[in-house]
């Protein structure tokens, strides 16, 4: 097995900008988490900890020149990448309705739901939807047709769901302080989608420059995802008080 020697654009964009994003998300986890371990907080600091999980195993096969090695980390990272949202979906769900309407079963359907169809979207599709090796200098590269398979279900399973329960929450509440606090939130989830199309995007386009540019705009994420949880941080203590 062969480690790649990284240039400084490769170092910049894994290691420093990455692994700020890794460090500050799991501070963002440990400070939901510090306000109870109960299921809520669970829940949302799940989205921040499969992020950062994805963005850690895309640091490990980074520096590994090995393709059958390489392309199964790409699609874990990316499965996790994608996985994070349903947390953030399931917790809107429970703002909205509390934990009597969808209790602790049908969370976990949800979840494990989701990550079947993840799981066969990455595992039996027809057709290699990741390339990376020497021809794609270990980038990820994306045929058409998973780009177009992997954000329609994205799309239709958390996108979608997660700006209708986002807007319902923001609608039911009555106070002023809760409507402003929560567009904090819907504010942060413009960014993460924001990044996120953008960072699959350019898998699939595979043009250097536009590579770059969103490795940077990832360092946004960081402020969007902040934002959710200073947006929610009423919710998460009025919901176990």
């Amino acid at each position: 097995m062969l480690y790649q020697a990284l240039d400084l654009e490769r170092i910049i964009q894994v290691f420093v900008v990455q692994g700020f994003i890794i460090l500050f998300f799991i501070y963002i986890a440990f400070s939901i988490l510090r306000r109870g371990k109960k299921r809520l907080n669970l829940i949302f600091s799940f989205s921040y900890i499969s992020i950062a999980l994805a963005l850690f195993i895309n640091i490990i096969y980074a520096l590994i020149l090995y393709e059958p090695f390489t392309t199964a980390m790409a699609y874990i990272t990316h499965f996790f990448l994608g996985l994070g949202p349903v947390f953030l979906l399931i917790f809107n769900i429970i703002v909205l309705k509390s934990e009597k309407v969808i209790g602790q079963r049908n969370q976990l359907l949800l979840v494990i739901g989701y990550s079947l169809v993840l799981a066969f979207m990455f595992l039996f599709i027809p057709f290699n939807g990741i390339t990376i090796n020497a021809a794609t200098d270990w980038k990820s590269v994306w045929t058409l047709e998973f780009y177009i398979f992997f954000l329609t279900i994205l799309t239709i399973c958390t996108t979608i769901p997660n700006f209708y329960t986002s807007i319902i929450v923001y609608l039911s509440f009555q106070s002023t302080e809760l409507k402003k606090k929560w567009r904090y939130f819907l504010i942060g989830l413009v960014g993460l989608y924001f990044y996120m199309y953008g960072a699959f995007t350019a898998n699939y386009l595979d043009i250097p420059t536009f590579r770059v540019v969103m490795s940077f705009i990832a360092l946004t994420d960081v402020i969007f995802l902040y934002l959710m949880y200073y947006g929610v941080g009423k919710q998460l203590d009025e919901k176990q008080s």
